[in-house]
């Protein structure tokens, strides 16, 4: 099943965080479905473009994404995407509610 082609459906469960493979840097952020969750890495062209169109995932977006399946030997498997156009957002993350001091008063 290595390097097989997957496409999942979730929800992000963290902050997606920069991290480097050895051919360069990558984002990587865990996403999450009914099955389980799995570590999205994705690939440094495809930050880039993430990153210049303000895509970049965010805690709780549920997102659309493609990419090859990686498994070591002792490691966990990941998700590697090599283009941001593998990255769809189906649904932003929630915005957090914010509140003023003190409370509503009535």
């Amino acid at each position: 099943m290595n390097f097989a082609t997957l496409r999942l459906c979730g929800r992000v469960e963290s902050v997606a965080r920069e991290s480097r493979f050895d051919n360069g840097p990558y984002l990587a952020f865990r996403l999450s479905d009914a099955t389980g969750a799995l570590r999205v890495a994705v690939d440094s062209a495809a930050v880039a473009d993430l990153i210049r169109r303000n895509a970049v995932p965010r805690p709780g977006a549920r997102l659309d994404v493609g990419g090859t399946l990686q498994y070591k030997c002792g490691q966990r498997p990941l998700l590697r995407v090599h283009s941001a156009q593998q990255v769809q957002v189906v649904e932003e993350s929630p915005r957090p509610i914010v509140r003023s001091p003190g409370g509503a008063h009535g």
